[in-house]
């Protein structure tokens, strides 16, 4: 069984207010975590689930953001941007990756993951 996480996905809609959920991505599984109040609250959730369940963080761990196509060039935008820097930010204290999903990147969660 694997036991390293792979990527964190926040579904942190700009649009909306918290609590957002929060994905873990491991290899052959996604464990859902609800209720993020905010960004530190994520990171708090994330390290304490993978202590609580005996798991690991792989050295390529990154954070990852998408990238919400329907509120460009809207005022949700900057708030897209700014929440985002908000992850970069906790990315960059842990010594983790950060990227976006979605858009036009071409990547998906699943791009994080070990080829099999």
């Amino acid at each position: 069984m694997n036991t390293e996480v792979y990527y964190a996905l926040f579904h942190a809609y700009p649009a909306s207010e918290p609590p957002f959920n929060l994905d873990l991505g491991l290899a052959n599984q996604v464990v859902k975590l609800a209720k993020c109040e905010h960004i530190p609250d994520s990171i708090n959730r994330i390290n304490d689930y993978i202590a609580s369940n005996n798991l690991t963080l792989s050295p390529k761990f990154v954070l990852l953001y998408p990238i919400y196509l329907e509120i460009m060039d809207s005022e949700h935008e900057s708030v897209m941007h700014y929440i985002a820097g908000i992850i970069k930010d906790e990315a960059d204290k842990n010594n983790w990756g950060f990227d976006r999903v979605g858009g036009y990147t071409g990547l998906t969660p699943e791009s994080f993951l070990p080829v099999k």
